[in-house]
């Protein structure tokens, strides 16, 4: 929530089923205009804490792959592109957009934070 109550952003981590049970989808919404505040962040930050407390080996998000700023944060959190959809997402203007998966594999980056002493920080 903002100062004024209203809410800022929502994330969920979803497992899915099956022989994808590993797996978890994120799924994030930052209230327009708290975009570019680090609202996001923090949220995708959170997804990943929860992954990892699920026992997730596997986070994947699906953006349009022509948001960059977006697109950059999830990287920068250890996210990385793995699949590409052509057109896979009507806007609501009716244009036509790129899907970009991005994935991040949970058990082996907070191993690797965990040797360089990153976790204890968040």
């Amino acid at each position: 929530m903002d100062d004024d109550g209203h809410v800022a952003g929502y994330v969920a981590v979803i497992p899915l089923h099956g022989w994808s049970s590993h797996v978890g989808e994120v799924r994030l919404v930052v209230a327009p205009e708290l975009r570019g505040q680090g609202v996001g962040r923090r949220l995708a930050r959170h997804a990943v804490v929860e992954a990892l407390d699920l026992g997730l080996a596997k986070l994947v998000v699906e953006v349009i792959a022509d948001q960059e700023a977006l697109v950059a944060m999830f990287r920068a959190l250890g996210f990385e592109p793995e699949a590409l959809l052509a057109d896979h997402v009507r806007v609501r203007s009716g244009e036509l957009r790129d899907l970009l998966v991005l994935a991040h594999l949970v058990e082996q980056q907070w191993a690797s934070m965990a040797m360089a002493g990153i976790v204890e920080s968040l």
